[in-house]
């Protein structure tokens, strides 16, 4: 167990000498010897080393600077104080946080007024009417109208506005609003037990038609009697017209008395209260209660204050109510009503002012965690990474494990008066630093226990000598190679020069890298896959037919979509039109035929009735034919049948025609493309030495020698037989015993160079890419995977005015980078989703996840018929055309749907949300809230018309800084359905509205793409990095189609 010590410095401080190393200790010291801080950067491991914490924050970039270090301890010791406020301040807000989410139910159930009152207030109609009767001021209604007089068949309506023009009066309440728009006021249905209805038509003993044409006919005879306006003003209540009561009222009060004015005051109370004028009312009645009825007017009062809010007021009335009139229940029930709603509007405020302390200090939580965040990146600014910190330990115990004079990577030793050189392991062998290892003329491998216990060579070579001598009585046995290319080393003990070639015979043999026109082509045989196809003899065809050659022009029944871009281009190359014949083809065609004698015309006679009449599959007659043009020399003819070969081959097959290809363009000096081919050939199978082989050529011809050394000893590595690759044995060898024959060099850094780095490992995995992953570009990856790191995209300057710019200068990959990177599925639709968290709304306080669902499964419905305005798009044809469209729906937002709530409840199904989002949406269809969530389950469930039903509502709801997470839905039903200008003019609203989110301009980047807008894809995935920076699906994006801009369209440049 590692023991931590309270020991600060670094080991990396630089070991100078004189007064300004005394200073620098003498200060560091000082620093040491404050208590406050105990790091344990140094700790001490199981086997008594002191060495430092790969994680420790002291691990800086620049270990030399002290003041630096002296900041970063202030900074840490900062942080931790920090970080005990911040959960002090937390672990406060968590005891005083009120979460008394059930206070409403709660106080329903408990509180004696709501018992007494058995039904909430909202649930009373506050609206009820009242009258004051004719007979309570000893007046009969039989008295002012004819009871006996006929009424014809027609009659007519008491319009008061007819009778009499009324004046201005000060006794009408002309200076109230609900009067002066009487002409508007609102009438909403009186219930069927409203007493008004029975009054007069009881009392008189007639219908209400015939009572109005007897109350006309008495206005008509007597236009001043305030009885008669009082019964016109009944009779027009009881029809529900607000303004003719109101009319008829104010006549009424400008001829009553003084002690009469209560009834038409009544009347006009109870019209204003139920047209909204509440007020009004209130003021009316007050006037009434000079001298009046005085339980009517204050229960109708009571009623009035309830409405308004003043639940001390109304109390007081229905108290003055139960005076006038005691035990009437309808008084006492409201009065308990407006005491319970009095009390739990008081606890709510409560509630509310302990939220609103929670909140405040959230926000200042939130600042202080935002700062100490700040603080956090200061701290990481000057830390060094940790997998960079690891390399460094690597890179260090590396080099303390090869010595000075060695650069590679294992213990070897010189023996034979330095002229052979033994190692443990079969790797390639680097040297630098002198040329005392220039002299060496053969190299050895084995695994004795004699080398496996040896240390490297020292610098006094010649002291050591006799020590060396004296360890070594023989030399190691070569069988450090145990298995090449399906033959054991037995297999080659007659070829010794080959397996283990010596200096000089490299020197003969090779005495320089050979350049692209003398390294070999090669041939990969079907027969490596098992694959047969009938011998090639003479029995087939009859040699007195006309020569005929092989026509490759046949009808492609498929199409390879990932790899017909990569031989596409070849066919209008200008520098494939010369016929140059390959020697090799022509011996490997020859071999493979069973009569030698044979012309080659006669084998094109073959192959024509081959391809005519195919007993084998037609790719491999066409792989064949491939060999025989490339034999002859006609690179067109070559090109198209290994092409057509390739649109036939199995997917598991097509590295044959590839790699067969690849050697195609390396004998024409086609380099850079053949390496194209070989990586996509070794991305399907790697288990092929030829295909490294051609590689390895290639990387040769290119220059690339540390790339074509890796290739050669990864073809070294395979089992797989491979006969045709033993005249190249011979060259890898040299190459890897004696890389100073060829200037072959070690990535060392130079000590008097400052500042630079040996990086050679990332450079041989980015030369290399099989080494990442041979299979990577074969899956199938989707675009939120992010185990593959991206950089983002770079941004150049403009550079020289009239300067062509050029891929690189623009950050992009290059297109040898291109074919190693991971592709994304461009035509894969992208599903995206805007939460409302992100406009700070808790979804928990609008949809009800705590109660068990007790009723049958329900779903969100939302008002299909709402009219069309300015905010429900209904111009757009995917909008107005919703019924019929082609939606496939969005599954993969089903876990989405599910997690709604889940920080306080747990995860339910796709139908208990469904049924949440229905019972409060059945309640409240005007939130947009609701209206969005239910959209979201609908684009989950497929339907496309009843999502965008809900989106309409939900814009048409929601304010206008909200109406983007609406909008973003809306772009993604669109896309789905194909229908992508209407989604671009959608996804550019939501990005127009809030232009902060990150996801609405990848939406609107997704839409571009379906519509092969690639340049302004590129556009907004780049402004979607820039508001986050680490968003992984847009970084895929971007360099997917940048490469596929270059490669696809032959673009060197954007």
């Amino acid at each position: 167990m590692a023991a931590a010590v309270g020991v600060r410095g670094r080991c990396e401080l630089p070991p100078c000498s004189g007064p300004g190393w005394l200073l620098s200790l003498s200060a560091l010291l000082s620093v040491a010897a404050r208590g406050a801080f105990a790091t344990t950067h140094w700790v001490v491991t199981e086997d008594g080393k002191i060495q430092q914490q790969v994680d420790s924050p002291m691990n800086l970039k620049h270990p030399h600077d002290l003041v630096i270090l002296m900041r970063q301890e202030t900074t840490v010791n900062y942080l931790k104080e920090l970080e005990k406020q911040l959960v002090a301040q937390k672990i406060h807000i968590e005891e005083n946080e009120d979460r008394d989410t059930g206070l409403e139910q709660r106080h329903n159930k408990e509180d004696p007024d709501c018992i007494k009152a058995k039904v909430p207030l909202g649930d009373l109609d506050l609206y009820d009417g009242t009258y004051i009767t004719l007979e309570s001021k000893d007046i009969s209604p039989e008295d002012y109208i004819d009871t006996e007089s006929p009424v014809p068949p027609d009659p007519e309506q008491p319009d008061c506005t007819k009778i009499l023009e009324l004046p201005y009066s000060i006794h009408a309440f002309q200076h109230l609003r609900g009067v002066q728009e009487r002409v508007n006021l609102s009438a909403p249905l009186l219930p069927k037990e409203d007493p008004i209805f029975t009054y007069l038509s009881k009392r008189l003993g007639r219908s209400i038609d015939d009572i109005g044409h007897l109350i006309h006919e008495g206005l008509q005879k007597n236009s001043s009697s305030w009885v008669l306006y009082n019964m016109a003003s009944f009779y027009w209540r009881i029809k529900n017209e607000p303004y003719q009561v109101v009319e008829c009222a104010m006549r009424a009060l400008h001829f009553s008395s003084r002690h009469n004015k209560d009834i038409a005051l009544v009347n006009l109370a109870n019209v204003l209260h139920r047209a909204h004028f509440s007020a009004d009312a209130a003021v009316v009645v007050h006037a009434a209660l000079d001298d009046s009825d005085f339980f009517t007017s204050y229960y109708t009062l009571g009623n009035i204050y309830a409405m308004l809010g003043e639940y001390n007021h109304s109390v007081l009335c229905y108290d003055h109510a139960l005076q006038a009139k005691p035990g009437f229940e309808q008084a006492i029930k409201r009065k308990h009503a407006v005491l319970c709603q009095q009390k739990l509007e008081q606890k709510l405020e409560a509630q509310h002012r302990s939220l609103q302390r929670t909140l405040n200090e959230l926000k200042e939580y939130q600042k202080q965690h935002d700062h100490y965040l700040r603080q956090q990146e200061i701290l990481e600014k000057h830390k060094l990474i940790q997998e960079e910190q690891i390399l460094r330990n690597i890179i260090h115990e590396t080099q303390m494990a090869k010595e000075a004079q060695l650069g590679n990577h294992q213990i070897c030793r010189l023996v034979n008066q330095q002229h052979s050189l033994h190692c443990q392991w079969d790797q390639p062998v680097r040297y630098h630093r002198g040329d005392i290892f220039e002299n060496v003329d053969y190299v050895q491998f084995g695994e004795d226990s004699s080398t496996s216990s040896m240390m490297s060579v020292n610098f006094d070579v010649q002291a050591n000598q006799s020590d060396i001598s004296d360890l070594v009585k023989s030399s190691p046995v070569a069988h450090s190679i145990l298995w090449i290319w399906g033959r054991d080393s037995d297999a080659y003990r007659d070829k010794q020069h080959i397996l283990w070639p010596k200096r000089a015979d490299c020197v003969e043999s090779y005495p320089r890298v050979p350049i692209g026109g003398e390294l070999p082509t090669y041939f990969l045989p079907p027969e490596n896959k098992g694959l047969r196809i009938h011998e090639l003899n003479s029995d087939d065809y009859s040699s007195e037919e006309e020569a005929q050659t092989p026509d490759c022009s046949i009808t492609d029944f498929r199409k390879s979509q990932t790899l017909s871009y990569l031989v596409k281009e070849l066919e209008v190359r200008m520098d494939l039109k010369a016929k140059m014949p390959d020697d090799h083809a022509r011996k490997i065609l020859l071999s493979r035929i069973n009569n030698y004698t044979i012309p080659e015309e006669e084998i094109g006679s073959f192959l024509f009735h081959a391809i005519n009449k195919p007993n084998a599959p037609v790719w491999l007659i066409l792989n064949e034919a491939g060999l025989y043009w490339r034999a002859v020399g006609n690179s067109t003819f070559a090109i198209a049948c290994l092409q057509r070969a390739l649109n036939l081959a199995p997917l598991q097959y097509q590295d044959i025609p590839l790699v067969n290809l690849a050697n195609l363009l390396i004998h024409y000096g086609l380099h850079l493309d053949a390496t194209k081919l070989l990586l996509q050939a070794l991305a399907i199978n790697s288990s092929e030495p030829l295909t490294f082989l051609s590689l390895g050529n290639a990387y040769l011809a290119l220059k690339n020698i540390s790339g074509a050394l890796e290739a050669f000893r990864q073809a070294l590595k395979l089992t797989t037989k491979c006969p045709e690759c033993e005249n190249s044995l011979k060259l890898i060898r040299c190459m890897q015993f004696y890389p100073f024959l060829y200037n072959i060099t070690s990535s060392v850094c130079s000590d008097h160079i400052p500042g630079q780095t040996c990086k050679e490992t990332q450079r041989r995995a980015e030369e290399n890419p099989w080494q990442k992953g041979r299979t990577k570009s074969s899956r199938n990856v989707h675009c939120y995977q992010s185990n593959l790191e991206i950089t983002g995209p770079k941004v150049a300057s403009p550079g020289p005015q009239g300067k062509k710019r050029d891929y690189q200068s623009l950050g992009w990959p290059s297109p040898d980078e291109c074919l190693k990177l991971r592709w994304v599925e461009l035509t894969a639709i992208v599903s995206t989703w805007l939460a409302v968290s992100s406009k700070n709304i808790d979804i928990t306080e609008h949809i009800d996840f705590a109660t068990p669902i007790q009723q049958p499964a329900m779903e969100p419905l939302c008002n299909g018929n709402l009219p069309t305005s300015m905010h429900t798009l209904d111009h757009l044809q995917g909008v107005s055309n919703r019924a019929s469209l082609h939606y496939t729906g969005e599954s993969q937002l089903t876990e989405v749907l599910q997690n709604l709530g889940k920080d306080q409840y747990p995860q339910q199904s796709l139908e208990q949300i469904g049924t949440r989002i229905a019972k409060v949406l059945e309640k409240n269809q005007t939130s947009w809230v609701l209206s969005s969530m239910a959209a979201l389950y609908w684009r989950v469930k497929g339907q496309g018309k009843k999502a965008i039903d809900c989106l309409r509502q939900a814009l048409h709801y929601a304010p206008h800084q909200m109406k983007d997470v609406p909008l973003i839905s809306l772009a993604n039903i669109l896309h789905n359905a194909k229908l992508w200008n209407d989604a671009v003019i959608v996804a550019t609203m939501a990005v127009e509205i809030a232009p902060h989110f990150a996801v609405n301009h990848f939406t609107l980047g997704n839409v571009y793409v379906a519509m092969e807008e690639f340049e302004k894809a590129l556009v907004w995935y780049e402004s979607t990095l820039k508001l986050q920076p680490e968003f992984v699906p847009a970084k895929n994006r971007i360099q997917t189609i940048q490469c596929h801009l270059m490669l696809k369209k032959g673009r060197r440049s954007p």
